[in-house]
């Protein structure tokens, strides 16, 4: 906030702001420069359009115009001004004879302050007027940030409720079910992980809106790629943009890959999440089990300390085999209306096929699978011939993925500590993992490197 004194603003902040004054005679144009140059910042103009164009390139102000003008009049000029820059205070200085003239324009002109007009008078009201002119712009600035934040904030419940509808129908669903009733219960941090695909997104959603959070803020923030002061600025905000715990108060911060981020910036979110847990909830989301990111230091002591009451694996689709029938007809369901074609029945070998999958891409595959289908499919029924699914052998379809996945990140990190010359922390950064996460990829690969 500006300084104060005696009420008004200080002088340091009343020269933050432009004082246009605009008077057809130079002489007094100098009398009002000299007066206040010290104190206000002071520009002059000798007629209407002279001064218009100089807004143009200052934007809104304090305005003190004289009324008797050739080319345009003082209040002519205010009504221009005002059109152009709805923020600008015009003060009109006037003749005494001219006061019931201008009474038309009271709700349009600040002040008329009748001449010959006394210093310390003029300067009172020219405070005024800034402060006015200050608390205008301000007032835009936070409804424009309003109206971004709230479209921001509408298109982060939008894709929440994307996620679609929770299947609970196999045992261990039912098991997860029990725990999002749990965690409902409650406003204490949950880690959620689990494979690539099988929605743990959706499980955040689901304790989110049992917790009587529908309707409130549900924003999702990844941490992948993000260093301490970008996290500190996205979640915190700063003086100019507002951050997202302020924007999720009374809602939910949902926070992916937490595991990525360095020991620094965990030990910072975990004091953000610990004073700000009475703003908004938190819930974090990661691949790995807490005990495994914990054990290699994916997860730093004091992060895991905050998430310590409860944690929630999601499991794979091909552990839950129970629930792809359900499944499968939501997702046709939620497909035909995306697509605007009707597909809501599967016949029995392509259903057979779907049960037979192992499914590497779990719940995120199969929907891949099922809207390519849809889409090719001439009639309301899916069939087999309109499936396309990668052949799994007998040893299993994600032993096959996941070597060739693992074989995949291993060479790209060799190219990576080659490049750094066998620095972690540079190889690091130009793979966008965290110094603990390479580390433990490394140990994991046998990739034998020289301690730094």
């Amino acid at each position: 906030m500006p300084s104060m004194s005696n009420g008004h603003f200080s002088t340091d902040y009343a020269r933050q702001h432009t004082v246009l004054v605009v008077d057809d005679e130079p002489d007094n144009l100098e009398v009002i420069r000299l007066n206040f140059r010290r104190q206000f910042n002071i520009e002059t103009a000798t007629d209407g359009p002279s001064a218009l164009e100089i807004m143009s390139e200052i934007g809104p102000c304090v305005l003190v115009t004289d009324q008797r003008m050739p080319r345009m009049t003082g209040l002519e000029l205010a009504e221009k001004a005002l059109e152009m820059w709805p923020d600008t205070v015009p003060i009109i200085l006037t003749a005494y004879q001219d006061v019931d003239v201008l009474m038309r324009a009271v709700g349009l002109v600040h002040r008329f302050v009748v001449k010959p007009w006394k210093r310390e008078e003029l300067a009172s009201i020219l405070m005024q007027a800034l402060e006015l002119l200050h608390l205008r712009l301000e007032n835009r600035r936070l409804s424009d940030r309003l109206r971004r934040y709230t479209g921001y904030l509408e298109e982060q419940l939008r894709q929440a409720r994307s996620y679609g509808t929770m299947v609970c129908e196999s045992s261990v669903m039912k098991e997860v079910d029990e725990l999002i009733h749990r965690a409902s219960k409650g406003t204490f941090p949950v880690y959620v992980h689990g494979e690539m695909g099988v929605g743990k997104e959706l499980v955040a959603y689901e304790i989110h809106a049992r917790s009587g959070g529908k309707g409130r803020p549900f924003i999702r923030v990844s941490c992948e790629g993000r260093n301490l002061e970008q996290l500190s600025r996205e979640l915190l905000g700063s003086e100019d943009s507002m951050g997202i715990v302020e924007m999720a108060r009374g809602g939910t911060v949902v926070l992916d890959r937490i595991t990525v981020l360095d020991a620094e910036a965990q030990d910072w979110l975990a004091q953000v999440m610990e004073h700000t847990a009475s703003e908004a909830r938190f819930l974090a989301l990661g691949l790995e089990a807490p005990e495994i990111a914990t054990r290699h230091a994916l997860l730093g002591a004091s992060l895991s300390y905050v998430l310590a009451p409860m944690s929630i694996r999601v499991p794979p689709l091909r552990e839950r085999r129970d629930d792809l029938y359900t499944l499968v007809k939501v997702l046709l369901e939620r497909i035909s209306s995306e697509i605007g074609k009707s597909v809501n029945s599967i016949e029995g070998e392509a259903m057979a096929r779907l049960m037979s999958h192992t499914w590497p891409g779990n719940v995120r595959e199969l929907e891949a699978v099922l809207k390519r289908g849809a889409l090719l499919s001439k009639g309301g029924t899916l069939r087999l011939k309109d499936l396309h699914i990668q052949e799994s052998s007998s040893t299993g379809g994600i032993m096959n993925l996941e070597s060739y996945l693992a074989e995949e990140e291993k060479r790209f990190i060799l190219q990576a500590m080659d490049k750094a010359r066998g620095n972690i922390s540079s190889a690091a950064r130009m793979l966008g993992l965290s110094r603990p996460t390479l580390y433990y990829k490394l140990k994991k690969y046998g990739i034998r490197v020289n301690e730094e």
